[in-house]
């Protein structure tokens, strides 16, 4: 075969299987490939790209989310926009329902491609190269990131090319390969911040193993070995300056966004106590999710990440000759971001700290604002197929076939077996045409209950109107400033977001109304199956837990002050605040049968995904902090007490990732 078709027909071979891996959802006309809340963020994402981009619009701030203040978007997420930016041609060519699953293949494909050139270039085999490429399209991170609904954490496709770089930055005297390298760099963080902070790190282990051993042989002939490491800092420094300058923006506005107070509910770990570090978000993401691929939920079994660890260990021994520093430079960078990626305390034996952690919050900058250190995975993951292509480039020429095809079908299906590809977690977005009439009608609108972040963001695509909330609703540091104080002077807003979690009376006449109608609102959304999910956990109780509250008394209570539903769709009743109703609504006008069967809830499954429903768990200590699991019920952030709808709103569901 010509050596020039081998790469091609690995492209191939990584585009099959990526289209392999999303088929499921590809084939269905409703269902999107993933599970989790911050699917629902990211379809708002790419929706809100595009419509920047069509509009020439700053995607930076929005209007639309905690209406009238609206979200420096900047300051919450960096501006990781780059996937969705790549989104918009495929928006534009399959529409927004069947291109988000093409995108979710394109990510792994690019993913794929991105690693046969890294894995080329170092071990010099096309055998191994195609080896590592499709471990990495199946590696559990990436696998795990897209099944979650966030594509932009598994979009490493910068990431590898800034190895890569790194790489070439030694191995070669090209002028270009420093300004490439920190171009990528810069475009992996702008991609997520904070796997262009983790492979920074391992751009700068990189970089001082390739200094302290000189320019590759031949590269600088005649040059003496001073010169040589000099110029190797040279060229290391211009790519470090050619990234620092690419991410100056994100930099200075999260530092900026930092200063002006804190950012997440991330609480400040300096001098934490165990209780404290046993009930911080890191550690429960840590026991929940990060090391499944490594310690099987069965004694007896092996996790499919020991396969991994494994091969790269096999290699470390194995290795000889000039690339052995280099490889045990790589089994140390694996080392140090598994370490990084427990978190600040290991939970088991009643905790253990780990001061690591709490050190590089007190030292490095930005690494505060790091909600899911598990992240620091993405390396791990990154470098694994790499060595696992090692074995195969130094498998005697005569075996090497076997030890390829070996390869490339155990880590894939070790994927394929643990993360059952061919029945992956997807989710449903109805239409709900009643938006539609709130499209054509215009308005802002108060969805509740309030705090369930992402959902009603998700509709919002379906309408284009102002909302109440936003993203990271939930999360009382995310809102703006003056928001929380803003809802407490509205009588009417409280009672709204108060009705849906216990019987309040009605408010006192006031001009709450008119404000709200002034500000924009005209509507106000009741979702029925997330007060399903509420109902199940007993959080629709009056306080002594005297009598019943459930949905229909929800429903009920906001009956008393807003008058009759105007529409209802399916689990979501619709009112108006304002102005006569649009004739489309009369297609939606509820009559009984459609209200009980509201009330009953049964033909509505719960929207928020099941792996995500919280679970009660008691307090672990004096300093606990609801986490992802918990319920325990948390202060009130508008009243000021420990009762009131905000409470288990913002305390019962996990706040969303900033992408």
């Amino acid at each position: 075969m010509n050596v020039r078709l081998r790469y091609p027909l690995r492209l191939a071979v990584y585009a099959l299987a990526a289209l392999l891996v999303v088929a499921p959802a590809l084939a269905s006309a409703e269902r999107y490939y993933g599970a989790s809340l911050d699917l629902y963020g990211t379809l708002w994402f790419f929706w809100w790209i595009r419509r920047c981009v069509e509009t020439l619009s700053d995607p930076g701030f929005t209007g639309l989310f905690f209406h009238p203040f609206g979200k420096d978007i900047f300051a919450h997420t960096g501006n990781n926009f780059v996937d969705a930016l790549a989104s918009v041609p495929l928006q534009w060519a399959l529409g927004p329902r069947h291109s988000y699953d093409a995108f979710l293949a394109l990510v792994l494909f690019g993913n794929a491609a991105a690693m046969d050139r890294l894995a080329r270039l170092f071990t010099g085999s096309e055998a191994a190269a195609g080896v590592a490429g499709l471990a990495f399209l199946f590696s559990p991170f990436a696998l795990d990131e897209v099944r979650r609904g966030r594509p932009t954490q598994a979009m490493l496709w910068f990431a590898v090319l800034a190895l890569y770089y790194a790489f070439q930055t030694s191995w070669r005297r090209r002028a270009r390969d420093p300004y490439l390298g920190g171009a990528c760099l810069a475009l992996a963080g702008w991609t997520y911040w904070f796997a262009g902070f983790f492979v920074g790190v391992a751009v700068l282990g990189i970089a001082a193993v390739e200094v302290w051993r000189g320019a590759a042989p031949g590269t600088t002939r005649g040059d003496g070995e001073p010169h040589r490491r000099a110029r190797l800092v040279g060229r290391y420094a211009r790519l470090l300056g050619v990234t620092a300058l690419g991410v100056a923006p994100a930099v200075l506005g999260m530092l900026h966004r930092g200063e002006a107070g804190p950012i997440s509910a991330v609480p400040d770990l300096r001098g934490a106590t165990v209780e404290q570090l046993l009930s911080h978000p890191a550690v429960t993401l840590m026991r929940n999710e990060s090391w499944r691929p490594f310690v099987a939920d069965a004694p007896v079994r092996i996790g499919y990440g020991s396969w991994w660890i494994a091969a790269g260990a096999g290699v470390a021994v194995a290795v000889r000759g000039p690339l052995r520093p280099r490889v045990l430079a790589l089994v140390a960078l694996i080392a140090l971001f598994l370490v990084v990626s427990l978190g600040p305390m290991l939970d088991a034996g009643g905790g253990l700290p780990l001061p690591h952690y709490a050190l590089a919050l007190e030292r490095l900058p930005l690494f505060s604002r790091f909600w899911f250190p598990y992240r620091a995975l993405c390396v791990v993951w990154l470098l694994l197929p790499l060595l696992v292509g090692l074995l195969v480039a130094w498998a005697p020429r005569s075996r090497r076939a076997a030890v390829a095809l070996a390869l490339g079908v155990l880590l894939p299906g070790e994927a394929v077996l643990h993360l059952d590809l061919a029945s992956p977690p997807t989710t449903t977005l109805p239409e709900r045409p009643a938006y539609g009439v709130i499209a054509a009608a215009g308005g802002g609108v108060i969805e509740l209950p309030f705090g369930v972040d992402q959902l009603p963001i998700a509709y919002q695509t379906r309408h284009g109107q102002p909302l109440l909330g936003g993203m990271g609703e939930a999360n009382p540091h995310l809102r703006p400033r003056g928001f929380d104080e803003r809802a407490q002077r509205s009588a009417l807003l409280r009672f709204l977001i108060d009705a849906c979690a216990r019987p309040v009376p009605p408010p006192v006449p006031d001009s709450s109304w008119a404000d709200l109608v002034r500000e924009g609102f005209r509507w106000v959304a009741l979702h029925r199956d997330v007060l399903t999910v509420y109902e199940a956990r007993g959080l629709l109780a009056p306080p002594g837990g005297r009598g019943v509250y459930d949905a229909a008394g929800v429903r009920t209570s906001l009956a008393a002050v807003l008058g009759p539903p105007l529409m209802v769709d399916g689990p979501v009743l619709f009112w108006s605040l304002a102005g006569p109703p649009p004739e489309a609504a009369a297609a939606f006008a509820p009559d009984g049968p459609s209200l009980a069967l509201w009330d009953a809830g049964t033909a509505f499954p719960y929207t928020i995904p099941h792996e995500l429903r919280p679970t009660p768990g008691p307090p672990r200590g004096p300093g606990h902090r609801p986490s992802a699991r918990g319920m325990a019920p948390a202060a009130d952030p508008l009243r000021g007490d420990g009762g009131g709808a905000w409470a288990p709103l913002t305390g019962a569901l996990r706040t969303p990732s900033p992408r």
